[in-house]
Parts: structure tokens; sequence; C-alpha cells
């Protein structure tokens, strides 16, 4: 079954204060994934006032020394959590599913409230 993928929100690079950020609702049947260029983070909010906890699963794929490594990290009630960045080489999936160049992202649980973001971030100093 296809991913879901999470909702890039590209900030530019102007990295404009304020930016709104689009959340995607967590799904856990058919997994997560967001596009990765290296300089982008996760953004897990558990909005729920009750309920329980989510663990997110982020699957590292084989790097170049043959190493592969997940992160499992648990976002309790209440909770925002921010992850990344990913750097390309250990994150990015190289196959057709999810497709290449996107991380993938396992949850345990499916919670409407539960939300997830991807924000690509600007690599370029900023002028104030």
């Amino acid at each position: 079954m296809a991913h879901t993928v999470i909702a890039l929100t590209d900030v530019g690079r102007d990295m404009k204060f304020g930016a709104q950020i689009v959340e995607t609702a967590s799904n856990s049947a058919n997994d997560m994934s967001f596009v990765n260029d290296g300089n982008t983070i996760l953004v897990v909010n558990n909005k729920a006032a009750s309920g329980t906890a989510v663990e997110v699963t982020l699957l590292g794929v084989v790097d170049e020394h043959g190493r592969t490594q997940s992160i499992v990290e648990t976002v309790a009630i209440g909770e925002l959590r921010v992850f990344g960045p990913f750097p390309k080489s250990r994150w990015n999936e190289p196959g057709a599913d999810p497709p290449k160049g996107t991380v993938r992202v396992n949850l345990d649980v499916s919670d409407a409230d539960c939300e997830i973001s991807a924000v690509k971030l600007s690599p370029a100093e900023r002028n104030f």
C-alpha cells in the first residue's frame, strides 16, 4: 500500500518569520514519508488531551559504510517533538515505495490528534 505523504513546508531562502507550517494527520496503517533534501526537519505534534503517546520510528537506510540504524522515540500526550535534519546518505530511501529521496516514518498509533509536518530549511545565511 502506498505511503501517506507528509506535507512539506518550504520556508524558502528568505526563511520568513512566522511561516505557516502545514500539518498532516498521522497514519499508522500506511506508514508515512516526506521528501528530504538533507535540510528538512520533522515535527511531530501529539495534540491529544488524553489517549496515548505516539511511538515514532524513523527508518534509516544502509549508508556507504554498510551501517543502518533507525531512531525510535516516544512523543507523549500534549508534546511537540522535532527530529532532524536528515543527511541524505543515511535516511533517503533508494527505491519506489516510498519514493526515492524520501524518509520513511512509521507510527505505532493512528490518532486524529497527532499531526506531522516536514519543514524544509534553507542552508543560506539570513540577512536581517
